[in-house]
């Protein structure tokens, strides 16, 4: 069979890369179908590649329907040295035929994986297409019982495929009797879908494992069965994961609705220390080879572990605050305090992760008495760490008697999102030991469901409040998150346009306003409301008294270490 080949991009265009190559084109066969098994291959080792729709090829042979779908875009992140770059097509090795070389040099991709810092400004910044890839996902859902919004699930996942094409989804179902099987076969003629059924329950994590090990897209992408991808989301998602990549991030999560995900993260990189697998895409390559999830984890922690091995690793996570996805994850009274199950388990993977990550002595430093009782997962998780050695102490952090550290108030306050008509005057006092305006207005550009206008100003007096316009005041060495304006407004309303006042969490270390080397965080009371015209942390119209607490953490506070 032949083959037309065209490259329309090459990127960087010379022979020398600083660690990027990409390539996009099309391929079709001699029926003017998009060519099947397409691939890119690095220095003689196989790699897929990511197809995308073409314009110009949708309707341009008669009777072919599907050539639009021949564009493909290799993407390589390359290391120092030389390298060989082909494209080939055939799936036996055999017969597999180059339909296109090339040899460029790399100066390579630096990073340090034990570096302790968080960067609050993203440095360079490229453009990307403002099209969406058509990168190849493999979606694992893992079932135990049948959740409410199972047909939701399902729907979710055929929507997000017409944007984004390349979608496979592995399903694994665990528990004696098979209970969505009849909605596999109902969505097989719209989704890709391979199912299996396990009548024992080994866990989530090892659910997710058969899972991906059954697939082989460059992106892997969990979805948990009780959780629904909001109106292209995982599209947005997958163009994030693309403009970050080559910064050094394998993990991509979403935001959870209606309850939000106590993640704390860098306001302005989004980069957060672990992420949650509920709407979570990875790099596969990071993922194998970490080893995937632990499966002496049964439930909960699971993906906190793996979260600090793909740091250890040398990669870096991404939470993305303005993606979300709807989680079921709270039945009625079970917000505040979590669910019975969640408690028992996350005490049993704390001691676990205690043992595995910290070791015998720093496991048992300051444990928490209900966390101590079982010995017996801290042991076996000392004896995974000292067999596979991969105690990571400089990549986790236990913060009291959690595991990780937390943004205050999340599963007590209801993510609400809605299209705000509302503009809020951001007033920043510069207190000589802040950030700068040019980081606070890169903090505006990326917030979310409301208008700002950002003013900064020192020693001269604000301008005058107008009777109808909403007020935030900060301080310059706070960092708002992106929801922040978003949420206050919202619950200012409710409360029939009362003034709001929230809390922050300091970050306490050394550093510049480039880098901050973070030592520990504390939590912070909300600042006291003076009622004086300069009302830190208060979001208001006009002069509204007086102001009600919101018990949720809006903002880091970044607090030099004397």
């Amino acid at each position: 069979m032949s083959f037309t080949v065209q490259i329309d991009q090459r990127e960087p265009g010379g022979k020398c890369t600083s660690g990027y190559f990409g390539l996009r084109g099309w391929c079709l066969d001699e029926h003017s179908l998009p060519a099947r098994e397409l691939y890119v291959r690095l220095n003689g080792v196989v790699q897929s590649v990511s197809r995308q729709w073409r314009d110009d090829l949708d309707g341009a042979f008669p009777h072919v329907a599907d050539s639009g779908w021949a564009g493909f875009l290799a993407e390589l992140w390359l290391p120092f040295g030389f390298h060989r770059i082909e494209i080939v097509v055939g799936e036996n090795v055999s017969k597999r035929r180059v339909l296109y070389r090339d040899t460029v040099w790399s100066t390579g991709i630096v990073r340090n994986p034990w570096s302790r810092t968080w960067s609050f400004e993203n440095g360079v910044e490229r453009e990307y297409p403002s099209q969406v890839a058509q990168e190849a996902v493999d979606v694992v859902g893992v079932f135990y019982q049948r959740p409410d919004l199972a047909d939701r699930w399902f729907e979710s996942l055929a929507s997000a495929r017409k944007e984004l094409g390349a979608i496979k989804v592995f399903i694994v179902e665990h528990g004696p009797e098979p209970v969505v099987q009849d909605l596999v076969e109902e969505w097989s003629d719209r989704l890709p879908i391979e199912y299996v059924h396990n009548p024992d329950n080994p866990g989530f994590g090892a659910g997710c494992n058969a899972g991906a090990s059954r697939g082989k897209a460059p992106y892997l992408f969990f979805l948990n069965p009780d959780a629904v991808l909001t109106p292209s989301s995982l599209s947005s998602l997958l163009r994030t994961a693309r403009s970050n990549r080559e910064e050094g991030f394998v993990g991509w999560e979403m935001a959870q609705e209606p309850w939000e995900h106590p993640k704390l993260y860098n306001p302005v990189t989004g980069e957060t220390e672990w992420s949650s697998a509920a709407a979570w895409l990875l790099d596969r390559k990071a993922f194998e080879r970490v080893e995937g999830f632990d499966e002496a984890i049964f439930l909960y922690g699971e993906d906190v572990d793996l979260s600090w091995r793909l740091r250890s690793d040398g990669g870096k996570l991404f939470y993305g605050a303005g993606l979300r996805v709807h989680h079921d994850s709270y039945g009625p009274g079970e917000a505040a305090g979590g669910k019975p199950t969640q408690i028992v388990e996350e005490t049993r993977a704390n001691a676990y992760l205690r043992g595995r990550h910290l070791g015998r002595f720093l496991g048992k430093y300051g444990t928490p008495e209900n966390v101590r009782d079982h010995d017996h997962a801290f042991n076996k998780g000392l004896a995974v760490g000292r067999a596979r050695k991969l105690r990571s102490p400089a990549r986790s952090r236990f913060h009291g008697m959690l595991y990780e550290v937390e943004r205050f108030g999340c599963s007590k306050v209801p993510l609400r999102s809605g299209n705000l008509a509302e503009t809020v005057r951001l007033r920043v006092r510069w207190n000589g030991n802040g950030f700068s305006e040019a980081l606070w207005r890169k903090l505006v550009d990326q917030m979310v469901g409301v208008e700002v206008e950002l003013e900064v100003w020192d020693r001269s007096r604000p301008k005058p409040i107008g009777p109808n316009e909403w007020i935030f005041d900060a301080e310059s060495h706070w960092l708002l998150f992106p929801d922040s304006l978003e949420q206050m407004l919202l619950i200012a309303k409710e409360n029939n346009g009362s003034a709001v006042r929230g809390m922050g969490k300091s970050i306490e270390g050394e550093g510049s306003e480039e880098l901050w080397r973070i030592h520990r965080f504390s939590d912070s009371l909300p600042i006291e409301d003076s009622g004086y015209t300069y009302r830190p942390g208060v979001l208001r119209k006009g002069d509204a008294m007086p102001s009600t607490v919101i018990p949720k953490t809006f903002w880091l506070q970044a607090e030099r270490l004397a």
